[in-house]
């Protein structure tokens, strides 16, 4: 995975906090999410037939929901105990050219029934 590849995801490190930037660009750590993703989205498809719902847990930036997108996800749930991040995950433009951000349901924060 390329920077552009990277930046081509819509996921920026703006807004986010500091402890982010490197992860952000960290390309050979994104290459390995990104192989790991498809081949698991693959290996779903071959043997159920259809493309998977992924559930992202802990979503943070969106790196991961991006990559699960672009790999074939029919959709992901995308959920963060911090509400900032899961807000952040929402407002982020994940594929402006495609309407993959209907695919994409965030949700975030804990309830405790107080």
């Amino acid at each position: 995975m390329s920077q552009q590849e990277l930046d081509r995801l819509g996921i920026t490190s703006a807004g986010l906090p500091s402890y982010f930037e490197p992860m952000m660009r960290d390309l050979d750590r994104a290459t390995k999410y990104a192989d790991a993703i498809a081949k698991e989205v693959g290996r779903f498809k071959a043997e159920q037939g259809r493309w998977p719902v992924v559930l992202d847990i802990g979503c943070g930036s969106g790196l991961l929901t991006a990559l699960a997108l672009r790999a074939g996800a029919s959709a992901v749930l995308a959920y963060d105990v911090n509400p900032t991040m899961a807000t952040f995950l929402a407002s982020q433009t994940l594929a402006e050219e495609d309407d993959l951000p209907d695919a994409v349901h965030v949700c975030g924060g804990v309830r405790d029934g107080r």
